[in-house]
């Protein structure tokens, strides 16, 4: 899990870029997106969308994530569970929202003793560097992103500060008690860890 400096998490806007290698980078107070992407390594200079809007060039040609704050970012919408660049932006969701719970600073005006897990999250496709191009848009919430692109230990973070460390080893519990049962052993398709342990948060969160 990748840890994500606490001066960024209050950034309401132009909190970082995500390399396509996952690797989290902060934009400094006085930088912005666009300024940063011009710079990116391989931005062309030959391709007039490229010089005109680097920043929606990296995201659909460049395989970038533009992460405005912990609840936004834009990215090509090209990846599944697994994708690196996704897990780094649900590390620094979760991260956010354990710092939101226990901080006095509230940037997105958001009640930090309700579930946290059910906050609102936008998530914009990006594919084509063209910023008049269509562009589409899904909304989630934290716990959706998270079980979606955040690998087991994110989970175990997220759940664990917001709901008590009791809530992730119960968790742990079913998930071995049904491992372990003769049903799941027989069925025609034994099911991935991962995915069982995912869908037993979710139930048990929902319950």
């Amino acid at each position: 899990m990748i840890q994500i400096p606490e001066s960024v998490f209050s950034r309401s806007f132009s909190a970082a870029w995500i390399t396509p290698e996952g690797d989290f980078v902060p934009l400094s107070r006085d930088e912005d997106h666009t300024s940063l992407a011009a710079n990116f390594p391989g931005m062309p200079t030959d391709d007039q969308l490229a010089i005109d809007y680097p920043a929606t060039y990296a995201i659909a040609r460049m395989r970038y994530v533009k992460v405005s704050s912990p609840l936004q970012c834009a990215w090509d919408g090209k990846g599944r569970r697994g994708d690196v660049r996704m897990q780094t932006m649900a590390d620094f969701m979760s991260q956010a929202m354990v710092w939101l719970r226990g901080s006095r600073h509230n940037p997105w005006e958001i009640n930090p003793r309700s579930d946290l897990t059910r906050v609102k999250v936008y998530v914009t496709s990006v594919t084509s560097p063209d910023i008049y191009a269509r562009t589409e848009r899904e909304d989630l919430t934290v716990g959706d992103f998270v079980d979606i692109y955040g690998t087991r230990e994110t989970i175990d973070y997220l759940y664990g500060k917001l709901m008590g460390e009791s809530f992730v080893r119960a968790c742990r519990m079913v998930e071995r008690r049904l491992l372990r049962s003769k049903t799941l052993r027989e069925g025609r398709s034994p099911m991935d860890g991962d995915r069982l342990y995912r869908m037993i948060v979710r139930e048990m969160k929902n319950s």
